[in-house]
């Protein structure tokens, strides 16, 4: 018998369905990491990405104090981590007048 159900989800809106699922077999689902866009989650576990995008945009504006070329990575696409910090991310750098960031990739 399955007594909860613990995910990290790759996809935020592909992960629903089993959600839903668990949640019609009275199966508690907890998140890690990134959240699900449905279904009823008891619990989900995070840093707080946005923060996290923040961080590390004024790190590269720091020490780049001269200007420069910069490439985003932006992770698994659709995630809410990457999204959250993608969003924190663009926050700080796109004030930043010296950091030009004409290329996204995704890791």
């Amino acid at each position: 018998m399955l007594l909860l159900l613990l995910v990290n989800p790759t996809d935020s809106s592909a992960v629903t369905s089993a959600i839903e699922s668990a949640n019609s077999a009275n199966i508690p689902v907890i998140t890690v990491d990134r959240s699900a866009d449905g279904g009823k989650v008891v619990t989900h576990i995070a840093s707080d990405n946005v923060a996290g995008g923040k961080m590390a945009a004024q790190f590269i504006v720091d020490h780049l104090k001269n200007g420069g070329n910069i490439v985003e990575l932006e992770g698994i696409p659709g995630s809410s981590a990457a999204r959250e910090r993608g969003e924190g991310f663009h926050q700080v750098i796109d004030k930043a007048a010296n950091v030009n960031y004409p290329h996204l990739a995704n890791a």
